[in-house]
Parts: structure tokens; C-alpha cells; sequence
């Protein structure tokens, strides 16, 4: 399905949270860090300002970002749970 994000809307794909620590401990589901990051889906259109000009939403599809907390709304899209997400609750892009 083709879908394109509302004006100042990102929609982020969640990664699975860790559980495994790097020393291979498999951790108990109570002590998984809840994530905040995924992956970019599909950007919208950025806001238009008040001098009429189009501000482009800094973040392109495959970037990985990281979020607030609580942000967001989760819709079903091709039977995958996505986050809809407003430009400013985006606080970084990750660079791995």
C-alpha cells in the first residue's frame, strides 16, 4: 500500500529493543529498555512558514531516529504496527 504522511508527519517502523546484553546475558523481559527509535518509512510535506515557504522535515526514509517518550500515534500498516510521529517529537538521527 502507497501511504504519504500527513503535513509535518514522519512514519517511523520501531526497533525491537536489545535483549541480549554484548556479553550475551539474556535479559528479563521487566529489564528490556523500552525503545524509542525506529526506522523512517515515509516523510510528508514539511510546514509552510509565514512567508509562504515550504520547510522540508530534516529526516529522509531509512534514517533511524530516536524519539520522545509516548509520542506519537501506532497505526497498522501492511499488517506491521508503524508510529506515526509529529516533526518535533524526533529529537535525533542516529548515525551508526
Amino acid at each position: 500500500m502507497d501511504y504519504k504522511p500527513g503535513v509535518g508527519k514522519v512514519v517511523v517502523k520501531l526497533t525491537n529493543p536489545e535483549k541480549t546484553t554484548a556479553g550475551g546475558l539474556i535479559l528479563a523481559e521487566t529489564a528490556v529498555d523500552q525503545t524509542n527509535r525506529g526506522t523512517v518509512m515515509a516523510v510528508g510535506k514539511g510546514k509552510t512558514s509565514d512567508a509562504g515557504v515550504v520547510i522540508d522535515i530534516p529526516v529522509s526514509v531509512n534514517d533511524v531516529v530516536m524519539f520522545s517518550t509516548g509520542a506519537g500515534v501506532v497505526v497498522a500498516i501492511d499488517s506491521e504496527e508503524m508510529l506515526v510521529l509529529r516533526e518535533e517529537d524526533i529529537f535525533a538521527i542516529v548515525e551508526e
